[in-house]
């Protein structure tokens, strides 16, 4: 009966534990955060300059066709208080560290494929060595738009490239799936790895970062998607 009985006090000091923790908000995602700041790719955009850092917005397209439903014609915005690896909407304010986001909202319409999609551009990085002859990006995504938290966002990672002859093209990843975030019923962030392979003797012209929704109103209407800690690696 000792032995259970201590068993028991064990298993109870540890669950004591775990409640503390959780309520003082720390979890092992918390820890998973502290070792994954200080290993950014040799590409790093990570928005921690108070701007967008040349950025641009193009949308909304109904779904994958070039049609559009409605013309997003300003930058996306800087978020002060979302930034990665800290917890969304509670980053200290005034560091200029950040992310850039797309905000949702009533405005967005319906559509014949009933999705929509944005894209976020990056600036030139022809000039940039870290963005050549790379072998795939990775980039934190956070969805905090999902109004009933059932359909998550899509991404899709491309690459604007040149080819020796002049040609320019996107590069996308062999597979073509879509990346999706996890339910915003936890509205975190979801870390993104894509395999973009860069043929030799070709130069990177921009990242486009495709995002994907559901049209208003069956699923989205407010909030925003934030996108962070933008790397290659090669």
């Amino acid at each position: 009966m000792a032995g259970n009985s201590e068993v028991r006090w064990k298993y109870w000091q540890l669950g004591g534990l775990a409640l503390a923790l959780a309520l003082s908000g720390y979890t092992v995602l918390d820890k998973w955060r502290e070792q994954l700041r200080f290993y950014p790719g040799p590409g790093d955009i990570s928005f921690n300059q108070g701007s967008i850092q040349g950025w641009t917005m193009d949308g909304l397209y109904d779904g994958d066709t070039n049609n559009k439903i409605s013309i997003w014609n300003f930058p996306p915005f800087w978020l002060d208080n979302t930034d990665f690896s800290s917890r969304p909407m509670l980053d200290p304010l005034g560091d200029n560290k950040g992310s850039i986001m797309f905000p949702m909202g009533p405005g967005i319409p319906q559509s014949s494929s009933k999705k929509w999609r944005v894209d976020l551009i990056s600036p030139d990085l022809s000039g940039d060595t870290n963005w050549q002859d790379i072998k795939g990006i990775s980039a934190a995504v956070c969805d905090r738009a999902s109004f009933t938290g059932l359909t998550p966002i899509e991404v899709r990672f491309f690459l604007r490239m040149k080819k020796s002859d002049g040609t320019v093209y996107l590069l996308g990843e062999k597979t073509n799936a879509p990346h999706q975030t996890s339910s915003t019923l936890v509205w975190d962030w979801n870390y993104l790895t894509a395999n973009l392979a860069v043929p030799k003797g070709e130069t990177t012209l921009n990242l486009i970062v495709k995002m994907y929704g559901t049209a208003f109103p069956q699923a989205y209407s407010t909030g925003f998607i934030a996108l962070d800690a933008v790397s290659s690696f090669q």
